[in-house]
């Protein structure tokens, strides 16, 4: 499912003076789906997924005073949905202090995201819980707001990682990319 309104906005955000993430630590994202999701944050592409764990870096500048992160996910093979996802500071250790999760907050356009019970083995993305909307399968859009206040308080708060490290497939966040090969697909 391509997105043919965010192929005509900007790719890259404007710069500002202020940091929003802290001196000293990272934003990164880890994200699943069942079976596929394109990530936005204030409505620039940050990353996309197929049945695979992928983290995210996220730079500073992406980030505003209020934010957006915005998932667009479907359904291919009609057997179970799910889409996990964290939004993490990581400090210089490794550390992850979730800004947001998916949880019971996140909006559909038919009203608020329900945590499910996925049947199937996935990921563990810590604090995250497993969502959908309200039909079973195919699109569903999925969003969740926060504001700069909820990336100062994530510095207090941590999550317990894994003890085993999880298989993630580390993305660059390179748009440009992905609309090269929109180009020569068409």
């Amino acid at each position: 499912v391509v997105d043919t309104e965010a192929l005509k906005g900007p790719k890259l955000p404007e710069g500002r003076d202020e940091r929003i993430v802290p001196e000293g630590m990272s934003a990164v994202m880890i994200f699943w789906a069942d079976d596929e999701a394109q990530i936005w944050l204030n409505d620039f592409p940050v990353g996309e997924t197929r049945l695979t764990p992928v983290e995210v870096a996220i730079p500073d500048l992406y980030f505003r005073g209020q934010n957006t992160l915005r998932a667009r996910c479907w359904d291919t093979d009609f057997v179970e949905s799910g889409f996990l996802c964290g939004l993490y500071l990581k400090d210089g250790v490794g550390g992850l202090h979730p800004v947001v999760v998916s949880n019971g907050q996140w909006k559909t356009v038919e009203g608020y995201a329900m945590e499910i019970t996925y049947a199937h083995p996935s990921p563990d993305i810590p604090g995250a819980e497993t969502i959908w909307g309200p039909r079973v399968f195919g699109v569903v859009e999925l969003s969740v707001t926060f504001d700069q206040e909820a990336i100062e308080s994530a510095i207090h708060k941590t999550v317990d990682t894994p003890a085993k490290p999880m298989t993630v497939r580390r993305q660059a966040m390179d748009y440009h990319t992905f609309a090269q090969q929109m180009a020569v697909l068409q």
